[in-house]
């Protein structure tokens, strides 16, 4: 997971750079070294594995029924909403 700061920045630069030295970091701390090194038979063992708990843990993020739920509340009712209120008497 990325950290992130508590206090916002009004200045994109350097939240872009933190973003930026935050994202590196964690390359070069976790996901680099578990991805890279191989077992005998080729695969990153230690990169499966937490790949694996994510999915497990963190799966119902990223499917498509949420998906369809987060464009229905956030995109297609407030703009039907604005369409109906446009066109009221």
């Amino acid at each position: 997971m990325i950290p992130h700061e508590t206090t916002d920045t009004p200045n994109r630069d350097v939240h872009d750079q933190r973003d930026g030295e935050d994202l590196n970091r964690v390359l070069r701390e976790l996901v680099i070294p578990m991805f890279y090194p191989r077992d005998r038979d080729g695969l990153p063992r230690g990169w499966i594995k937490r790949m694996k708990r994510t999915i497990r843990t963190q799966g119902w993020r990223f499917n498509a029924n949420r998906m369809v739920m987060d464009y229905t509340l956030k995109c297609y009712v407030p703009a039907a909403r604005r369409n109906f209120q446009r066109h009221e008497p």
